[in-house]
């Protein structure tokens, strides 16, 4: 497990998204399904997430206390087979920018062939960009379906649901098949 800074191009690989604020169950539903899709399709799962955390920049009297370090959620993201953790500067830089140039270079970074993320997952100026963003800016994805997002009695996980994005996302990758998504995390059709 590696702690990557601002990293400028890795190789394909399963990427999830997310604040990781705290590994909460949530979070850790997110891990374990980049974590089959990585073992599955053989590639390495990366996570992407920030520092500082967004509302430090924005509206730093609602930024919440962090519930792990860095190094803390590398050692609990490694027992889930997270391969490197990537820190992006959150700055006003990346507040500002749009969710296409977002899209653009997580694309040329990470050139990921599948994305996770969870259901609430914003980028891009004021949170304008969402899963709903992602999915339709991938070649040959499912449509995504608003509606048939269902909330989680599941005690294994505190978010309402969650989404796993699949297409052609690397420049050189495959279309992928679509993989069965538990019906209790997210639907799509």
């Amino acid at each position: 497990m590696k702690i990557l800074r601002d990293p400028k191009r890795l190789s394909p690989c399963v990427l999830v998204l997310g604040m990781f604020d705290g590994v909460h169950r949530g979070h850790q539903a997110l891990l374990m399904r980049g974590g089959e899709l990585a073992q599955e399709m053989n590639f390495p799962l990366n996570v992407l997430s920030f520092e500082p955390h967004p509302l430090r920049v924005l509206a730093p009297e609602r930024a919440p206390a962090l519930l792990n370090t860095i190094p803390e959620k590398a050692r609990i993201m490694q027992s889930f087979g997270v391969d490197n953790l990537c820190i992006t500067t959150f700055d006003r830089a990346r507040a500002d920018q749009s969710p296409e140039d977002f899209m653009a270079e997580m694309v040329e970074t990470y050139a990921p062939v599948v994305v996770v993320c969870g259901f609430n997952y914003t980028f891009g100026k004021g949170g304008q960009g969402t899963g709903k963003t992602l999915r339709e800016n991938v070649e040959n994805a499912p449509k995504y379906n608003d509606d048939v997002i269902r909330s989680l009695d599941n005690p294994v996980s505190t978010e309402p649901g969650l989404g796993v994005l699949y297409g052609n996302l690397a420049p050189e990758g495959s279309i992928l098949k679509i993989a069965a998504v538990p019906e209790t995390l997210m639907t799509f059709k």
